[in-house]
């Protein structure tokens, strides 16, 4: 891909294997504090179930202006710090000094949206985290942290003519010489791209085509994003109603559009009830938007439209998405592409669930779209353990001619078959999608004659230090197997691995048996014997798969990629069984799960006493297991309580303003969160009969 891909073809074909986004981050990171080892080595590419690489840096001592490239001290470092190291290092017109390049590198800089990318990058970073301001206090407080232990250190490096307490002004030297040969390169390096967002739809008299959180059917403005490689970050940028007044609104940070995606912004004035919610509101009879970039770009224009008087509940949008033509759409598409929906795929099951070799199979799905479709089956079989073959396409059809059931009858296979399969869905304009489950599972899947047994990874702690020792007093990883059925179920044969490409890693002895609704632990510690396990886990995140036996067909039961660990937290599922997963910091090793509901830390209200007429703003501090997704207080002025939405600030904050009341008004109120399972907690506790007050 890297060496042969043409490149009007790179760019997206390289964007489906790497997190583009995170390598560029990357690679301007290392090129403002020169570490050009890397154009060879010192990180790591890391592949995960998303099918993307990820880049995990590491060793970044030889950095800041000291390199092998020069005569050196030592046979290490320059002699003198060095900060004029080309902005394109590693390419091939700027190889290291010993003739290597790297191609990855080479390929990336020469795509003109990666480069602007980058460039854009560079250019935030100097002016944030590596600037001065930010740089020059931390090196001041890592010196003076260090120094004193650094100074008495015998085994010190000590090359001549260095002096430790030399090093502060070498790096600032460095940090300030460096931006300023960077942006001195920009000027010739950087291409002159626009930012590929668009304001791409909207609507100013929305009096019933979409809702926003609070219920309330607000103006709203549609971003798109034209690139097919990028996610781009609106954090920073500003939005208006007046392109005399370019910074209205500031977006807020970490603002994220995906490629060939769109964003929702309401237009209504509401700024409390959510982040994407503007200072303003659009005016039906005509107005002005505009889109303009980030401070350090000078608030240029990136899209702006003026428009004319507009009808109740049509938008007004770009057709396609991105294009210069504009049209109005009495059936609106806020959200999603101005060409319409793609087809939506729902439903999709196979009957019997648990086919045996007798049994043929319909596949059934529900898909809707709002013209003709073409609907395909793709589908494969083969036996255990056997190397999964292409897939097949098989056209579906709808069921009794029309509607939006489709359905497919695929023949009866043999005993211990495995079939897998998912389904592609095209409308008459191209649009596609494609039905599949999320992972573990990737593919819809039956195994000819096996049936799921009830059994589940239930609970695992990778970095166990004090929370549960084994039989020989070790504190080693464990994972806890949970079965959810109504008889004893004997595990011998089946298989556990931590290897994604071995299912038969671990063999589970014969007469290992969970009892109904019972918990087993095993531990991870590659001891090989009894409940131990040949292998451990990982405290960065892994894999975990839990396997049939032989006579099952090796077919897989459950699975789970957790991500990097706390020490004596564990990862669980709540529920038991086939509940989502959750940090647990009351980990329970062979017992029931547990995850902490919502918990009220702090709840306050400004001002405690407020006079007639003036608004109450009450704050309150939530934590919980999972997350909060939602709080709301419920107020009383003597017609009842009345709820009302809390607004999430930063962190664990919630915030409400109540309205201002008349003179001797008595205010009821308390508060009600619920977390991501569906825990609900009151403030009081004791709500509704004691509640908070104020006159």
């Amino acid at each position: 891909l890297i060496n042969e891909t043409p490149d009007e073809q790179f760019p997206e074909a390289i964007a489906e294997v790497l997190d583009v986004n995170e390598w560029l981050d990357w690679y301007a990171v290392n090129i403002l504090i020169g570490n050009f080892e890397m154009l060879e080595k010192n990180y790591y590419l890391y592949h995960d179930f998303t099918d993307r690489w990820l880049v995990l840096p590491w060793d970044t001592d030889l950095t800041l202006g000291h390199n092998m490239w020069e005569s050196s001290v030592d046979g290490l470092l320059d002699e003198e710090i060095s900060w004029d190291n080309p902005i394109d290092s590693g390419t091939w017109e700027s190889k290291k000094i010993d003739g290597k390049w790297n191609h990855l590198i080479d390929r990336m800089m020469d795509m003109p949206e990666f480069r602007f990318f980058y460039c854009r990058r560079l250019k935030e970073l100097m002016a944030d985290e590596f600037s001065p301001a930010e740089m020059f206090p931390r090196v001041d407080a890592a010196f003076a942290y260090i120094h004193p232990w650094a100074e008495a250190d015998p085994n010190r490096w000590r090359p001549e003519g260095f002096q430790f307490s030399d090093g502060p002004d070498e790096l600032k030297t460095y940090i300030t010489n460096r931006i300023e040969f960077l942006e001195t390169e920009m000027v010739t390096f950087c291409p002159d791209l626009e930012v590929p967002l668009v304001i791409n739809e909207f609507m100013a008299d929305n009096s019933g085509t979409i809702g926003d959180e609070a219920g309330d059917y607000d103006d709203w403005i549609e971003i798109y994003n034209t690139s097919s490689t990028l996610t781009w970050d609106l954090g920073g940028m500003y939005l208006t109603d007046n392109l005399g007044e370019p910074t209205r609104w500031r977006i807020p940070d970490d603002t994220l559009i995906p490629p060939g995606g769109t964003l929702l912004f309401w237009a209504d004035g509401e700024e409390n009830e959510g982040p994407l919610h503007a200072n303003f509101a659009l005016d039906a009879t005509g107005g002005q938007i505009g889109l303009f970039d980030r401070d350090i770009f000078g608030n240029s224009v990136i899209s702006v439209l003026t428009y004319t008087a507009q009808a109740t509940d049509v938008s007004y949008g770009r057709m396609p998405d991105g294009s210069d033509t504009w049209q109005s759409f009495i059936t609106p598409t806020p959200g999603w592409p101005n060409q319409g929906r793609p087809p939506i795929i729902s439903g999709t099951i196979h009957t019997p669930a648990w086919p045996t070799a007798d049994d043929v199979v319909t596949i059934t799905a529900v898909i809707t779209d709002e013209g003709a479709l073409t609907v395909t089956l793709w589908y494969r079989t083969f036996a255990p353990g056997a190397q999964p073959p292409d897939y097949q396409p098989a056209p579906m059809h709808q069921a009794n001619g029309s509607g939006t059931n489709w359905q497919l009858v695929l023949p009866a296979q043999p005993e211990g078959t495995w079939v897998e399969y998912y389904i592609e869905a095209e409308d008459e304009v191209g649009m596609a999608t494609v039905g599949r489950p999320d992972w573990p599972q990737e593919n819809y899947r039956y195994i000819v004659g096996w049936q799921r047994p009830p059994l589940y990874i239930n609970e695992l702690m990778a970095l166990n230090t004090h929370t549960l020792e084994d039989e020989d007093g070790d504190y080693d990883d464990w994972i806890e197997l949970y079965n959810a059925g109504t008889e004893d179920i004997d595990l011998g044969g089946m298989h556990l691995t931590d290897n994604i490409g071995s299912a038969t890693q671990f063999h589970i002895p014969a007469g290992t048996v969970i009892p109904a609704g019972g918990y087993l632990v095993l531990w991870a510690d590659k001891d090989w014997e009894g409940g131990h396990l040949n292998f451990k886990l990982s405290g960065a995140g892994e894999y975990v798969g839990l396997f049939d036996s032989q006579a099952g067909y090796y077919a897989p039961i459950d699975a789970v990629y957790f991500p990097p660990q706390t020490p004596d937290v564990s990862w669980g599922r709540f529920p038991d069984g086939d509940g989502g997963w959750h940090a647990m910091t009351t980990p329970t090793p062979g017992g029931p799960n547990l995850l902490e509901p919502p918990q009220f830390l702090e709840v306050a209200r400004t001002p405690t006493w407020p006079d007639a007429g003036e608004s109450v703003t009450v704050t309150a501090v939530i934590t919980a297991g999972s997350p909060v997704v939602s709080a709301t207080l419920w107020y009383d002025v003597g017609n009842g309580f009345q709820p009302g939405s809390m607004v999430e600030g930063s962190g664990t904050s919630w915030q409400l303003v109540l309205p201002p009341q008349p003179e001797g008004t008595l205010v009821d109120y308390y508060l009600e969160a619920v977390d991501g399972v569906g825990q609900r907690t009151l403030h009081p506790t004791a709500a509704p009969t004691v509640t908070h007050r104020y006159l």
